[in-house]
């Protein structure tokens, strides 16, 4: 899928940033050595191009290999341990959140919305750089954890670090 080449720097950036936030987020534990990828699903007109299979391919997070998933509608992406939101379904971002509710999937976005409606990681531009928001409540409410690290880096709602 191609994207507008004014696009590509920026979702080559998200794309490095949504892989390498991945190691800084603790799941539910899987068996050692159980081989299961980490999924990452992308729903609705992905804005990535190749860049996010390209930056996924042959890594891993705590010895899972990353794949990625594409689906236009949100239960095409039931089993993913994450859900990036892309702008073509923001509209309905309220009803992917609630549906995502009780199966711990990590929910990142990049628009404004998100950040407001109870998305767990929002990157939003500010010039040319990629600005981290996170929603640490909302993670927990599903049983995840972001690292000390994720959140020294994050703006935070409700906070003097706060989403626009």
């Amino acid at each position: 899928m191609a994207i507008p080449e004014a696009a590509a720097p920026e979702y080559a950036l998200k794309a490095q940033f949504l892989v390498e936030l991945l190691p800084y987020v603790q799941w539910r534990p899987e068996p050692a050595g159980s081989g299961k990828p980490l999924v990452i699903g992308v729903l609705g007109r992905s804005p990535f191009g190749t860049h996010l299979n390209d930056y996924a391919r042959g890594r891993t997070v705590r010895q899972r290999p990353i794949q990625i998933r594409y689906g236009e509608r949100i239960q095409d992406l039931a089993g993913c341990d994450v859900v990036f939101i892309c702008r073509s379904e923001s509209s309905g971002i309220a009803g992917i959140v609630a549906w995502t509710r009780g199966r711990r999937v990590l929910t990142v976005a990049d628009d404004e919305r998100g950040a407001r409606e109870g998305v767990m990681l929002c990157f939003l531009m500010d010039g040319q750089f990629v600005r981290l928001f996170a929603n640490p409540e909302a993670a927990a409410a599903e049983g995840l954890v972001f690292s000390s690290q994720l959140l020294r880096i994050a703006r935070m709602p409700g906070t003097s670090r706060s989403a626009p």
